[in-house]
């Protein structure tokens, strides 16, 4: 072999073919593509967009509180339906839909149209619902009997329903071990191994402190404060699920707390300072896991010069923020 001789090698990636619009399969930079080159409900003529669909097809106007899941090409929708029946301003429902993702009606159960999941309990004063998606069903938390009752927060009801066919579970209280009609705030969070964690804010053997219950298999565990060193000053909580554990964040005083859950629903460790530096105050959080595992907190600063910024910040599978410091999301205060 010849000593002076260098073996040099290149890696070529070969760039991904342009999508062909109207061929009915999504390639290149398309959005879309239903076989044809029409403007209709499901697409575009140039497989660049869709249509704006409107997702209440029962009820007009009114409609206020919009939350969404969704897994695989396939969204849940539930919002708070105001007068809806009545006209009374006191009526509120929680209504759900299942689209794909043109936004064409899939089912609930045997309804392909909006529906509501309030069906056992009241059918008055349902609000501020949140859904999560998971084993072909959805799972919904919603507060019930607040507004219009003179009382400022309600009862967490949730409900399981199945996609397709079945009528699934009537609605269930889950505050079981708290007062009555003080609990505000609740949220959601799953996976499609049939887990999820629900999250609130409870008034009552402490005013205003983050609530955590998990479900897993079939049946809720036993609610309990979030972590072990809940305050009287806790609000806007929020909960996100992952294959391997879930988190609930939520606001105290002016800082964001994060308290993790292993997959078995048992905390994970401390409840974590999420935002570093301190300063201003803090509140609204929201958090989500991406497919590896990653956990993200955002959530709203209030600076001390009176801008509002969206603050976020990072933390790896095995929770450790990837860095020092909140990154700031927005460009302009």
């Amino acid at each position: 072999p010849n000593p002076q001789a260098t073996l040099r090698i290149k890696e070529i990636i070969w760039p991904e073919p342009p999508g062909v619009c109207g061929d009915g399969e999504v390639g290149g930079d398309e959005l879309c593509d239903d076989g044809n080159t029409v403007d209709d409900a499901t697409c575009l003529s140039d497989c660049l967009s869709m249509q704006v669909f409107q997702v209440n097809t029962v009820y007009a106007n009114s409609q206020i509180q919009p939350s969404i899941a969704g897994a695989a090409g396939e969204y849940v929708l539930a919002w708070t339906s105001g007068g809806s029946d009545t006209g009374v301003e006191r009526d509120q429902h929680v209504m759900a839909r299942h689209v794909d993702r043109f936004g064409q009606p899939l089912g609930i159960g045997s309804y392909t149209t909006d529906l509501k999941l309030n069906i056992t309990s009241t059918t008055q004063a349902q609000y501020r619902p949140d859904v999560a998606m998971g084993n072909g069903r959805l799972m919904a938390l919603w507060l019930d009997n607040g507004p219009g009752t003179g009382v400022p927060a309600g009862d967490v009801v949730w409900r399981s329903l199945p996609f397709g066919s079945g009528t699934g579970v009537g609605e269930v209280t889950l505050n079981v071990g708290s007062l009555e009609e003080s609990q505000d705030w609740a949220r959601i969070g799953g996976v499609g191994e049939n887990r999820y964690l629900a999250a609130w804010i409870s008034r009552s053997t402490l005013p205003s402190h983050a609530v955590c219950n998990t479900f897993s298999g079939s049946a809720w565990g036993t609610e309990a404060p979030c972590s072990d060193t809940a305050s009287d000053t806790e609000r806007f909580v929020d909960a996100a699920m992952s294959a391997a554990g879930a988190a609930a964040v939520w606001a105290r005083d002016t800082e964001i707390i994060m308290q993790r859950f292993d997959e078995t629903g048992e905390r994970d460790g401390a409840e974590v300072h999420v935002n570093v530096p301190s300063g201003g105050s803090c509140g609204y959080p929201s958090a989500a896991f991406d497919g590896g595992g990653r956990l993200l907190v955002v959530w709203r600063l209030e600076t001390a010069t009176g801008g509002v910024q969206i603050m976020g910040r990072l933390y790896d599978t095995s929770g450790s923020p990837a860095s020092s410091e909140d990154f700031q999301i927005n460009s302009t205060d």
